[in-house]
C-alpha cells in the first residue's frame, strides 16, 4: 500500500462515529491490473485493454504506465497508438473480469454493512458502526485493502466520509493504492478548497463556464445567486450549490433483485460513433453475464447517455421475447443510443453511456427446449469457463449488427 492519508479533528472524539461512514472502493485500473497480474511480462508496460489496430475501437481501460502518454478510456485505439507505438494491446475478457470482480466484492462484503456495487469494479460500503471492532475506520480500510490484495494480488483505492459523493472524490484522489479519510468535522474545508471540476457532471465544459466567472474553487460558487448559475450552467449545480450531496439518503438493501445496470463516465467528452460499439459490447457481456449466473432473462433494455451539457437522456425497448444474450443486449442497447442522439441530443459527444437490464423473468431453458439451443449453448460455456478457473472457452467480439 502505497499512501494513506487522513483528514480529521485534533480532537480525540471522531465525530464520524456517531454518523454514517460511507466508504467507496475503487480497484485500480482493474482490466489492466488483472491482465499484467496473470501475464509477468506485463509489468510496468503501457497496456491498454482494446483491439489492436487496424481493428476499429476504442480503449476500454489502460494500465498507469499508459495513461503517462495521455492515453484514456473511450479514446479511439488508432488515437491511443500513435500517442503511445510501444503500447501492448490486449483483447479484454469480460467474462473472467467479472468473475474476479464477484470474488473480490465477495470477500468485501465481509466488512460492511450493507453494500452497493455500482461497477464491475467500484462499490460503495456502509461502514456505519463498525467501530469497535476495528480500532479505528482507517485501520478498517487498511485491512479491506490488505486482504484484497492478499487474495488477488491486485490493489484498490478507498475514500471514506459521510457522503457518497465525498468518499467517491476521495477515492479518486488518492489513487492509485491509497486510503484517504475525511472526518465530518473537516468536511467543508476539505470540499471548499476542491477544484470545481473534481466534483461528478462538472466534466471540462461547465468547468470552463464557471472559470470564465472565476469559479475555480467550490468555495467559489457561492459568490453568485443560484439562480444566475442555474442560467449558464445548467440546473444540475443546485446539487452542488445546496450541498444536497451531504444529506444523501441511506442504503436500502433490496433483498430481490429488479434489475441490473452498469455505466461508464469518460475521462473526456467522446465523440459517438460506430467506434463505440466494442465498449457498449464489453458492457453488455459483463450485465448479460449477471443475468445467467442469477437465472434470469431480461425483457427491457434502457439505454442512457449523458451528453456534453450533462442532460441525461433514456430510452427503453421491451422486447417480444426476454433475453440473456450479449449480442441481443448489445446492439438494442447501441440502436437506443443511436436514436436518442439523432432525436434528443444538441451535440455529437457524450460524457457517459450506460445500460439497464429490467424486466426480469426466471430462465426456464433445458435441454429438451428445441427453441432455444443457442441459450443453452451460451451457458454451457459459462459452465466450462467456471468448471476450469479460466476462460478456457471464449466467445468471440459481439458484432455490430448493420441494418
Amino acid at each position: 500500500m502505497k499512501k494513506m492519508q487522513l483528514i480529521k479533528s485534533n480532537t480525540k472524539k471522531s465525530i464520524m462515529k456517531e454518523d454514517r461512514v460511507i466508504a467507496h472502493l475503487d480497484l485500480d485500473s482493474f482490466f489492466a491490473s488483472i491482465e499484467m497480474r496473470d501475464n509477468p511480462e506485463l509489468k510496468d508496460q503501457p497496456v491498454i485493454i482494446g483491439r489492436k489496430p487496424p481493428a476499429r475501437g476504442v480503449v476500454s481501460t489502460c494500465s498507469y504506465e499508459a495513461r503517462k502518454y495521455g492515453i484514456k478510456s473511450a479514446m479511439p485505439v488508432s488515437t491511443a497508438q500513435r500517442l503511445c507505438p510501444k503500447a501492448i494491446f490486449v483483447e479484454p475478457r469480460i467474462d473472467y473480469y467479472n468473475k474476479v470482480s464477484k470474488e473480490i466484492f465477495s470477500l468485501v462484503e465481509r466488512y460492511s454493512v450493507f453494500m452497493e456495487k455500482t461497477g464491475i469494479d467500484e462499490a460503495y460500503l456502509d461502514l456505519t458502526g463498525l467501530i469497535p471492532l476495528f480500532h479505528s475506520y482507517e485501520d478498517l480500510a487498511k485491512e479491506i485493502k490488505e486482504q484484497v490484495y492478499k487474495n488477488f494480488k491486485l490493489t484498490c483505492s478507498i475514500g471514506v466520509s459521510c457522503s457518497k459523493v465525498i468518499s467517491k472524490i476521495a477515492s479518486d484522489r488518492c489513487k492509485p493504492d491509497g486510503i484517504l479519510i475525511i472526518e465530518k468535522d473537516k468536511l467543508n474545508d476539505f470540499i471548499n478548497f476542491l477544484p470545481i471540476s473534481a466534483f461528478p457532471f462538472i466534466g471540462k465544459k461547465s468547468s470552463e463556464s464557471l472559470k470564465k466567472l472565476g469559479i475555480i474553487y467550490f468555495k467559489d460558487l457561492f459568490q453568485y445567486d443560484l439562480g444566475f448559475l442555474i442560467n449558464k450552467v445548467g440546473s444540475f449545480i443546485s446539487y452542488y450549490y445546496l450541498k444536497q450531496f451531504l444529506h444523501e439518503t441511506s442504503f436500502q438493501q433490496n433483498t430481490t433483485q429488479k434489475s441490473y445496470s452498469t455505466e461508464t463516465t469518460f475521462d473526456e467528452d467522446c465523440k459517438f460513433s460506430d467506434e463505440l460499439f466494442n465498449l457498449i459490447s464489453q458492457m453488455a457481456s459483463e450485465l448479460a453475464l449477471r443475468l445467467r449466473e442469477d437465472n434470469y432473462k431480461a425483457s427491457v433494455i434502457t439505454s442512457k447517455i449523458r451528453d456534453e451539457d450533462f442532460e441525461t437522456y433514456q430510452k427503453q425497448i421491451t422486447l417480444s421475447e426476454p433475453t440473456f444474450d450479449d449480442n441481443v443486449i448489445a446492439n438494442i442497447a447501441f440502436e437506443n443510443m443511436e436514436n436518442l442522439l439523432k432525436s434528443k441530443v444538441k451535440g455529437e459527444k457524450v460524457r457517459l453511456i450506460g445500460i439497464k437490464l429490467s424486466g426480469l423473468v426466471k430462465d426456464n431453458s433445458n435441454l429438451f427446449d428445441t427453441n432455444v439451443k443457442k441459450d443453452i449453448a451460451i451457458k454451457k460455456v459459462d459452465e466450462l469457463n467456471k468448471k476450469f478457473g479460466k476462460n478456457i472457452v471464449q466467445k468471440g467480439f459481439v458484432w455490430r449488427k448493420k441494418v
